[in-house]
């Protein structure tokens, strides 16, 4: 697991540092995108993005409750569970995420506060590349199983944390690219394209797709 300074510029480093730690006193876990690239170190992400399994009652309620703390929180938008905001010009995100955790969140004194598993965050890219896709998840997703986490494993893992059976509809969104194509490639850390990114996942879901 790397240093948060190797894929956090100064001021995430410093907002997950303070912020980290009051989140954990909520029950939240650092997870996302940024969560990934913290274990990984395969690219640079500027969000902040904590999770609950625990329902978010009030939103603004959460957002007083760390602005009384000392937390400079700009709250933005907030629909249920969601509370979306700033903290000195960095984006922070509180989301309820009532799904079970496959393995517990690790405490990072580093950090500040806890990180979700590898395991977990697989599971959940994969989920975001169906609902949304990205270039940023396919990069993520990418890393994940370069480093030694197959696409099969992804899959397991998804299975146990959404019980769902069938997962034809996220193979096919590991397959659609085109989206993806207009957004910015995220500042990598390592040597890779974004054609390399496609061309191995294309081959890592034919795999699959045989034995499906």
């Amino acid at each position: 697991m790397n240093a948060p300074d190797e894929v956090l510029p100064p001021e995430q480093q410093e907002v997950l540092r303070e912020l980290g730690r009051h989140a954990a006193d909520f029950g939240f876990y650092l997870g996302g995108g940024t969560a990934i690239a913290i274990h990984l170190g395969h690219r640079q992400s500027l969000d902040l993005d904590w999770f609950t399994s625990q329902r978010i009652e009030n939103p603004l309620d959460l957002a007083r409750e760390l602005q009384d703390r000392g937390v400079n929180l700009q709250a933005g938008s907030v629909a249920r569970g969601t509370l979306h905001g700033d903290v000195r010009g960095v984006r922070v995100s509180f989301l309820e995420y009532r799904h079970s955790l496959i393995v517990p969140p690790a405490d990072r004194p580093d950090l500040g506060g806890r990180i979700a598993s590898l395991e977990d965050l697989a599971a959940m890219k994969l989920l975001a590349v169906d609902q949304r896709g990205a270039k940023k998840d396919f990069v993520d997703i990418h890393a994940l199983g370069v480093q030694g986490r197959s696409l099969a494993e992804m899959f397991d893992l998804f299975r146990r944390k959404f019980a769902v059976d069938d997962v034809s509809r996220v193979l096919y969104s590991l397959s659609y690219f085109d989206d993806a194509e207009r957004d910015p490639m995220p500042k990598m850390l390592t040597n890779i394209s974004w054609e390399q990114v496609k061309t191995d996942i294309r081959a890592w879901v034919k795999g699959i797709a045989m034995v499906e």
